[in-house]
């Protein structure tokens, strides 16, 4: 008979010790469109993956299977997932973590609150809506060891920052020296 696969092959199983569920869309194989079955049996793949066992095996209907996940940049890129049993159906997440056991996707999560899902944040611990990259390394500027930052708040972490004019810095900071003088004189006569 048809011989369905999850998705990606055995390459796409991960044999981690945590719970996962894996989907093959029937409805893309011609043996199974528009026939009614009356049994199923399962067989595990000639591919030996160690470490791997299957707890149960769950057959469902889905009006319209789709597998609608998006990448970062918005462009169609499915994980394998139909949308029903994906725990995050817009965002590429073929390993479908959820590390605080919420329900949701870590992929498609806000951990920082900067509004840029994880998988899709250059810094996804520290907020940074700008995204800001100076060196260009995939590490957004704000948690990046190699670009200096001289305040709890980086400047590009914060969503208008106009950059300082030349001179500027210095000026300030003259300018705070020469209150500062004239506070000490007043206090002494």
């Amino acid at each position: 008979g048809p011989s369905p696969t999850a998705p990606g092959g055995a390459a796409a199983f991960i044999p981690d010790g945590k719970f996962r569920t894996y989907s093959a869309n029937l409805s893309d194989l011609t043996e199974f469109t528009g026939k009614t079955f009356t049994g199923f049996t399962f067989e595990p793949s000639s591919v030996p993956i160690g470490g791997l066992e299957v707890d149960f095996i769950r057959i469902g209907t889905v009006a319209k299977p789709q597998d609608t996940d998006k990448d970062c940049k918005g462009h169609p890129k499915p994980d394998g997932f139909v949308d029903s049993e994906d725990n995050c159906p817009l965002l590429y997440n073929p390993l479908q973590e959820d590390g605080n056991e919420d329900g949701i996707g870590d992929a498609c999560e806000d951990f920082d609150g900067d509004g840029v899902p994880n998988a899709c944040d250059n810094c996804p611990l520290l907020t940074n809506s700008r995204q800001q990259d100076a060196d260009k390394d995939g590490i957004g500027d704000v948690c990046d060891s190699d670009t200096p930052a001289g305040c709890f708040l980086h400047p590009n972490a914060l969503a208008g920052h106009l950059p300082a004019a030349p001179g500027a810095l210095a000026a300030a900071t003259l300018l705070g020296m020469v209150g500062l003088l004239i506070s000490r004189r007043r206090r002494k006569g």
